[in-house]
């Protein structure tokens, strides 16, 4: 369960970039694609369970991933995350990992983000992977409890 679930979140990842790629958004279409981003990590959490017992563990995989990756680009930098600016180091590739929660970290006019202090910045990137994390967990329960309804009848 957890590689499918590692799987679903690159594929998740891909379909978000290729979506954003593809058309030309406004602020609507960043935030219809953030929800969509959630319903496929609902699903993909639903798609990969196949038993009757889940494990937080499992459902927990890319938080924990993400959580390792976040200390390690805090580690390495921990001044500076502009990965626009070529300072960043390692938080481009922590941004890749959370792609899906802000597509608008990769648009080049958008500088907002940049300028938020640097705690609520840190927060935001470490809430997301768990955020991710929980809808794959929702997406479980459904299945299990679907596939408790149908063996209890």
């Amino acid at each position: 369960m957890k590689v499918k679930l590692i799987i679903s979140h690159f594929l998740i990842t891909a379909i978000i970039i290729t979506l954003i790629s593809v058309n030309d958004f406004s602020e609507k279409g960043y935030l219809a694609t953030f929800f969509f981003s959630l319903f496929l990590y609902l699903l993909s959490g639903y798609i990969a369970t196949n038993t009757n017992k889940i494990m937080l563990f499992d459902t927990f995989i890319i938080a924990i991933i993400g959580t390792i990756i976040w200390l390690l680009c805090y580690i390495s930098s921990p001044n500076d995350f502009n990965y626009k600016g070529h300072n960043g180091g390692s938080w481009f590739f922590y941004q890749l990992y959370i792609m899906v929660n802000s597509p608008l970290n990769f648009v080049d006019n958008i500088s907002n983000y940049f300028n938020t202090s640097k705690a609520i910045r840190l927060t935001s990137d470490l809430i997301f992977p768990f955020i991710f994390s929980l809808f794959q967990c929702c997406g479980a329960i459904i299945k299990q409890r679907i596939l408790k309804m149908i063996t209890h009848k």
